[in-house]
């Protein structure tokens, strides 16, 4: 447990300046976006965080159809928002850092709808401190942006994120900078 901190604590301080960089460079957001932006991209830095939201049967879903499946699942208001949350962060990361992957799809505009519609929920559904909330409808209302700021990210300093494994391109470029993080 103190190790996986002490590696999300580097991942962190490692995308943090890049993410800030990023924000000023194309004059999009602030302090606290950039910060979440690194947030987002150190916690998919683990492909156990990645997928990790499971169907019925056990087996991880990997596309945003099926976890739209499995929202009509979730009971409460605190696994609803956590659940809308995860899906924001998921279409953000990879619209923004493997945008390539997800044109290949023809997935781009959807990713970019229901990323925006899961952050608007995630900020409809309360329970957070106030600012919070006014994170969320940010992330939502310029949901496309942040996630253009992440694919310029990915061209300018990730640039072998282009090849035929951008994941596997991805946790080998921060384990050069941060240590090899963990695959689980």
């Amino acid at each position: 447990m103190e190790s996986d901190a002490r590696e999300r604590a580097a991942l962190v301080a490692f995308f943090l300046p890049l993410t800030r960089r990023t924000c000023e460079e194309l004059a999009v957001g602030d302090e606290t976006i950039a910060a979440y932006l690194a947030d987002v991209l150190a916690e998919f830095a683990r492909s156990d965080r990645l997928h990790r939201i499971r169907a019925a049967d056990g087996r991880r879903v990997e596309s945003v159809v099926e976890m739209l499946a499995v929202a009509r699942t979730l009971e409460g208001a605190d696994a609803e928002r956590a659940f809308h949350r995860y899906l924001g962060d998921y279409t953000l990361f990879m619209s923004g850092l493997f945008r390539p992957f997800v044109e290949r799809g023809g997935h781009l505009g959807w990713y970019l709808a229901e990323g925006a519609r899961a952050y608007a929920r995630v900020a409809s559904l309360g329970g957070d401190a106030r600012r919070d909330r006014l994170l969320y409808r940010e992330l939502a209302t310029r949901f496309e942006h942040y996630a253009g700021a992440l694919d310029y990210l990915r061209k300018v300093r990730f640039p072998g994120l282009a090849g035929p494994d951008p994941f596997g391109a991805f946790l080998r470029e921060i384990a050069t900078m941060v240590g090899a993080p963990s695959r689980n």
